[in-house]
């Protein structure tokens, strides 16, 4: 397989053709197997519809015979919603058993491919090219490829026989209400159109945004001692910071964009768990329901009230924050826990510490809760910093919480502590959780995967784990996160 991959975000001339070309190479490797996956695509698509079908005959039996309805059909159609169901999980799960073969395979020739193209490329690509650039093709940019193949191209198959099959349907049931269903199709395709083109085009400038800060990294990491020898720490600070910003810059707007598409919801009570590699947006999420960012299209409902209309003092009231970084601020101990609610009373923040499990290390602490903090807390651990945080946000006695990271930094056994003060004060609170460790987030009551600002998976644990798609692949360690 010849490839002519694009490098630092540049897009190839003809993006369609290549697309093709790759894809033809592909299924041409594995034309068996890619034949299966169709079958079982089209059979796991037709059981959805069929078994869908099904629902209104039952209703109807329902509603025009009340307590004398024919319970024989009633059993024998629902029975046959099982078959069907289970027929369609089957081919489900078979399809993408095969689609990761497909995908590993061709990955690893893709690969091979590009390293053997490498060594007959002349010495002025790679003087042209920052070796941050090129990495960056082996990682991101294949990693890009194999969503494609395992995740994108099936959804699509899918998507498209349901679609058919749908409208089969519903041009069966009523003509009339069809055309309706048609026509407000229309305007969300032309809106899906106009925000996917934009999305597109802010990746892509993302994608050369990670080339360059990762060359950057590359030349300023093997280029220390120079950097030391002519002191030009300063310089390369400012040169890193120009880059880092431009990246957040682009990757803030592709997010934002992406999301107007992605939608999810979180009931009262309930804890929310976002997995997924750096940048695909799990923070963003965060940041647009207190809105650090607002979004520009679309709704984020609080209370079925749009946020846009709540204030934003008092929207952020009802929000506890605990981050990954804790800032603590100059002062005595009880002051930053009261940084929550300033009118609590020290009985209150001293019971928030207790129930944060902060009140152990507290109390061996010089002056206890009248310890002053400088520089941060630079007195205290990374742990210790973070268990007055957790206590700061119980004290606040919020009904939503947002979880960001709170515990990827520190070690095992004060980890155990964070968490169950954790758990106290998630106790009957709706809460959003970001987190690389998958312990922390098993008993979450849904679990949304995110890749490049997109939920590609959404269950609890148990249901993720048997669709055997991302997250099986992260819980297993088939796949890390960055």
């Amino acid at each position: 397989m010849h490839t002519r991959q694009r490098h630092g975000g540049k897009r190839a001339k003809d993006p369609v053709r290549t697309l093709l070309r790759l894809l033809a190479c592909t299924f041409s490797r594995y034309r068996a197997a890619a034949v299966f996956v169709g079958l079982f695509v089209i059979l796991a698509a037709s059981a959805n519809i069929v078994s869908t079908s099904r629902l209104a005959p039952i209703a109807s039996e329902l509603m025009r015979s009340g307590a004398g309805a024919d319970m024989g059909f009633i059993y024998r159609n629902i029975l046959f919603m099982g078959v069907v169901y289970l027929v369609g999980a089957l081919a489900t799960f078979a399809y993408n058993r095969i689609m990761v073969y497909i995908a590993q395979g061709t990955l690893r020739t893709l690969r091979d491919e590009m390293f053997k193209k490498m060594q007959r490329l002349p010495l002025r690509f790679f003087d042209a090219n920052t070796h941050g650039d090129l990495m960056s093709l082996y990682t991101n940019d294949v990693d890009t490829m194999r969503q494609l193949l395992s995740q994108t191209i099936p959804q699509i198959l899918s998507s498209c026989i349901t679609m058919v099959m749908a409208v089969a349907f519903m041009l069966w049931y009523s003509v009339s209400l069809s055309l309706v269903v048609f026509a407000a199709l229309a305007l969300i395709l032309t809106f899906v159109k106009r925000n996917g083109g934009r999305s597109s085009r802010y990746f892509l400038e993302q994608q050369t945004a990670i080339g360059r800060l990762n060359g950057f990294m590359e030349e300023m990491t093997s280029g220390q001692k120079v950097i030391k020898t002519f002191c030009h720490e300063k310089k390369a600070e400012e040169q890193f910071r120009v880059l880092n910003d431009e990246l957040n810059r682009v990757g803030r707007a592709a997010n934002s964009y992406a999301f107007i598409m992605i939608s999810l919801y979180a009931k009262p009570g309930q804890k929310i768990a976002f997995v997924g590699s750096t940048g695909a947006g799990k923070t963003t999420i965060t940041n647009l329901i207190n809105r650090f960012y607002d979004i520009q299209a679309g709704r984020i409902t609080y209370d079925g009230l749009d946020i846009r209309e709540i204030c934003k003092d008092d929207l952020r009231r009802s929000l506890g924050v605990v981050l990954q970084d804790t800032h603590l601020f100059t002062g005595t101990v009880m002051d930053n826990i009261r940084y929550g609610r300033p009118e609590a009373t020290d009985e209150e923040c001293i019971r928030a510490a207790r129930l944060a499990n902060a009140d152990f290390f507290i109390a061996h602490l010089p002056e206890g809760y009248q310890t002053m903090l400088h520089s941060d807390g630079a007195n205290l651990s990374q742990g210790q910093r973070q268990l007055p945080a957790i206590a700061r946000a119980m004290v606040s006695d919020c009904p939503v919480l947002i979880l960001d990271e709170a515990t990827s930094s520190i070690d095992t056994y004060t980890e155990k502590l964070i968490e169950k003060g954790m758990d106290t004060l998630m106790e009957g609170r709706t809460v959003f959780v970001i987190a690389h460790r998958l312990s922390t987030v098993r008993n979450s009551q849904a679990i949304l995967v995110l890749e490049h600002g997109e939920i590609i998976e959404r269950g609890d644990h148990e249901q993720l784990l048997a669709q055997k798609g991302r997250y099986y692949q992260l819980y297993t360690g088939a796949f890390e996160l960055d």
